[in-house]
């Protein structure tokens, strides 16, 4: 069972709004006809006093009045308008047969026959109660039945009885009742007393002992939706039910016993009874879904996830089964958060997939409790809830692909700007810094050759090889800033204390357990401590010592730069492109940077890089932990 419905679209049935004032006046008019007609007639064909007679019409009136007016309700409201409806199809039919008081033989007749269709009429009321719609194929088939007997039965008895059953929940008279005016025979079938009337009385018996097991059944396998809304209507309906089976039966064997009379009148009590009964199962039903609307509001204090959306609807509106799904158009088909494929449940399974569309998209799919289907507040808060669950994840997901996207694209830009340094130094090695090695070897022959000719001479030569030596030295210091070669050749211990013994601060190289690391590792972590070098030698005034320590542990590199310079207060000090240069290049590996300083306590710059899968949980995890604040969201996983 599916409903598709626009998501600005309300669910449920087409309501009547129809004032308190219509539903009052439609009230008192038919209470006030049924009196009319009620009083003379009971005068007329029993022999009470004018003031029972009064009575009774007033009593009557009531019994029609009560019916229209919870009918009229309930058309109110979208839930149950559907259900209203069908009440007030019931109650017109309760009016004609109130009618069935009258002293006149038409009116006395087609009131007759109405009460007959009436009492079948509520057995099928009671059966779609709330939503006004006959689920089970059991539900339609006691209906049927029911039709069934009215047509077959009731109508053709209409035609050939002289007298009508009695006595009767719809009228008072006994002997003094009119004749039939719709016999169309001059004398009574035979069989219509022998056979049909106890068959048909039978039958009826039959078919409400079968709406009443029904009705427990429904009890028995209730949830807690019916057992808070519906259990009290049915069991005042199972109770009516069988009351109508015993006055049929009684009728039957003793008619004129004060038993049967009792158990007549109360059936024409209890059928208003049960329309008060009606009334409060709506009451009872309106307030459980407003409590349940209150309760889904009052746990979502942020935006939900789908399981999260799940799991308060569910508690909210007691229905443990309830899930929620979106539309994958590729291979087409509603997946709850789980992945678990939502398929619409079948008829008999009091199950209901509703599906929330805009326009032509669709949008989510709740499957509920059918009793739930044509709710607008369950909808509507359901609908709404599953949407903003499954649009923030799609866009939490949306941005999850933006950022691996700009981490991809941050690695690709460093790994080639590394790559052009890379070729940049090459290429000055085995350009330049190759012309000037041979400039300065021939500047050498030269020298040793003008030594016996030309001192002189050979003692510029010997100046100029100099300061090609000295240009030699600046141009290799330049290159090993543009790449160093040695970090691809001996890794990165090598490159970083031979970075160290450049540094004007002597600096303490410790290096534990380091293996071979991807480039862009090993690229990120040399410069990473050139940059912390730097720093120290350009801001740390007055530090005289500086430690660098390289360890592998747990699957995680990591290193740090200390010194004892006269630090800073790094909550208040605005970091510069070199420290900025550092993180990035950390996060485009997975790592982060750490900063530690203390005004006259030095400066501790830290760094980490997960090196596989487990170690970046790991350290997630840690980062997550009360007092910690992760230095970088942005992860990529590389092999050891």
């Amino acid at each position: 069972m599916v409903r598709v419905q626009d998501s600005v679209a309300a669910s449920g049935h087409t309501p009547l709004r129809v004032p308190w004032t219509l539903i009052a006046l439609a009230s008192v008019a038919c209470g006030t006809v049924v009196a009319v007609v009620a009083i003379p007639g009971v005068r007329a064909t029993t022999s009470v006093s004018s003031a029972t007679a009064v009575v009774e019409g007033v009593v009557r009136s009531a019994m029609v009045a009560i019916p229209v007016a919870v009918a009229l309700y309930a058309c109110r409201h979208r839930a149950q308008a559907r259900f209203g409806k069908l009440l007030l199809g019931f109650s017109g039919v309760w009016f004609v047969a109130l009618l069935s008081s009258s002293s006149s033989s038409l009116v006395y007749s087609v009131g007759r026959l109405a009460g007959w269709a009436s009492v079948l009429f509520l057995a099928c009321v009671i059966l779609a109660f709330p939503g006004g719609r006959l689920v089970s194929r059991v539900d339609r088939a006691l209906a049927a039945a029911a039709a069934g007997t009215v047509a077959f039965l009731y109508v053709p008895s209409a035609l050939l009885v002289a007298r009508y059953p009695s006595p009767s929940p719809f009228a008072t008279c006994s002997a003094r009742c009119p004749h039939n005016a719709l016999l169309v025979t001059n004398h009574e079938p035979a069989f219509m007393s022998g056979f049909v009337a106890p068959f048909r009385d039978a039958l009826v018996i039959l078919i409400m002992v079968l709406v009443a097991a029904r009705l427990a059944q429904r009890i028995r396998g209730a949830n807690t939706l019916v057992r808070l809304t519906l259990v009290p209507v049915l069991s005042a309906s199972i109770a009516w039910v069988l009351l109508i089976a015993f006055a049929v039966a009684a009728r039957r064997i003793a008619p004129a016993s004060v038993t049967t009379h009792a158990a007549v009148w109360l059936v024409a009590f209890a059928m208003p009874a049960i329309a008060l009964a009606f009334l409060l199962g709506i009451a009872r039903w309106h307030v459980f879904v407003t409590a349940a609307v209150q309760r889904a509001n009052a746990r979502l204090q942020r935006l939900p996830g789908a399981r999260e959306a799940r799991d308060v609807l569910a508690e909210a509106f007691e229905d443990q089964a309830l899930q929620i799904g979106y539309w994958l158009s590729k291979p087409g088909r509603w997946l709850t958060a789980g992945g678990q494929t939502l398929q619409a449940p079948a008829d008999s399974s009091g199950r209901f997939l509703t599906e929330i569309r805009d326009g032509r998209r669709r949008v989510v799919a709740v499957e509920h409790d059918a009793l739930l289907r044509d709710e607008p507040a369950f909808i509507g808060t359901a609908g709404s809830l599953a949407r903003i669950a499954f649009e923030g994840e799609r866009l939490t997901a949306r941005t999850g692909e933006m950022l691996d996207e700009l981490s991809a694209s941050r690695a690709r830009l460093l790994a080639a700007a590394d790559d052009e340094r890379r070729r940049i130094a090459r290429d000055l090695h085995d350009g330049a810094q190759q012309r000037l090695v041979a400039l300065r070897l021939e500047l050498e022959l030269e020298a040793e050759k003008a030594e016996h000719d030309d001192a002189a001479e050979a003692a510029t030569l010997r100046q100029f090889s100099a300061e090609i030596e000295e240009a030699l030295e600046d141009f290799r210091s330049m290159t090993r800033g543009i790449y160093p070669a040695i970090l691809n050749d001996r890794g990165i211990a090598d490159a970083v204390r031979s970075a160290a013994l450049r540094s004007p601060i002597p600096t303490t190289v410790e290096v534990d357990d380091l293996a071979d690391y991807p480039q862009e590792i090993a690229t990120a972590v040399y410069f990473c401590c050139v940059e912390a070098l730097q720093n120290v030698a350009k801001h740390a005034d007055g530090a005289t010592d500086v430690r660098i320590v390289l360890a592998e542990k747990h699957s995680v590199l990591r290193f740090s730069i200390s010194d004892d310079g006269p630090g800073f207060r790094s909550d208040r000090t605005r970091l510069g492109a070199g420290m900025i240069n550092m993180r990035d290049r950390l996060s485009v590996v997975g790592g982060d940077l750490a900063i530690q300083s203390t005004p006259g306590q030095g400066t501790r710059i830290a760094g980490r890089i997960p090196l596989t899968t487990e170690a970046a949980a790991h350290s997630r995890a840690h980062d997550s932990q009360p007092g910690r604040t992760s230095r970088s969201h942005l992860r990529r996983e590389h092999a050891p």
